[in-house]
């Protein structure tokens, strides 16, 4: 018996802490040019776009290829909002800055961050280290957050320097109640095997 109870406090503790990675690429279906669709892969988007003049990264990230991700427009603030799978650790995405046009000369003086909102609460913010090559940024924030605002970094005449994005990753954070049923569940089937009713 009180093998089982230790089963079950542990389990209590790390049973689902975080779910699988889920990774919205843009691609699944792929989006057409315009204002990206509000309830895109199950998420709420806002000020994003998707780019008609993206210049093509290499590899998968070439605009052709993958319909051409999202970029903010200037003055606005875009953000991701999770309300609707829950909680989230988010991970990370593929950032770089968004040409309006080719010929067009990059330059940022000053850099863009994330910020990661819990309701009302700010949870944490980061900066976006970011160049003309995507390059993925692992995004850390102190705990779970359900809505994600980014700022975009200027240059050197304070005009917004837009930017895309690719591969955003997160991982659901499951509620409490669910940990608890979960772990009950766990317990019960660890129980009735060992009473051999199962």
């Amino acid at each position: 018996m009180k093998n089982v109870f230790l089963i079950c406090s542990l389990l209590a503790l790390t049973a689902g802490s975080v779910s699988a990675s889920v990774t919205v690429d843009f691609e699944n279906p792929p989006l057409p040019l315009g204002t990206i669709l509000t309830d895109y892969a199950g998420l709420s988007w806002g000020n994003f776009q998707i780019a008609a003049t993206q210049s093509p990264a290499s590899g998968s990230y070439a605009a052709k290829s993958i319909g051409m991700p999202p970029f903010s427009y200037p003055a606005d603030t875009p953000y991701v909002d999770f309300s609707s799978v829950g909680p989230v650790k988010v991970e990370g995405a593929h950032f770089w800055y968004t040409l309006w046009r080719a010929g067009d000369i990059i330059s940022a003086d000053s850099p863009g961050s994330v910020t990661g909102y819990l309701g009302t609460g700010v949870v944490g913010s980061q900066i976006l280290p970011m160049s003309g090559t995507p390059s993925f940024i692992s995004i850390s924030f102190p705990g779970a957050v359900d809505r994600i605002e980014f700022t975009r970094p200027t240059d050197w005449n304070g005009r917004d320097v837009n930017i895309s994005m690719d591969d955003l990753t997160y991982s659901v954070i499951p509620t409490p109640g669910a940990l608890l049923l979960s772990s009950i569940g766990m317990c019960l089937l660890g129980w009735m095997r060992r009473r051999k009713i199962l």
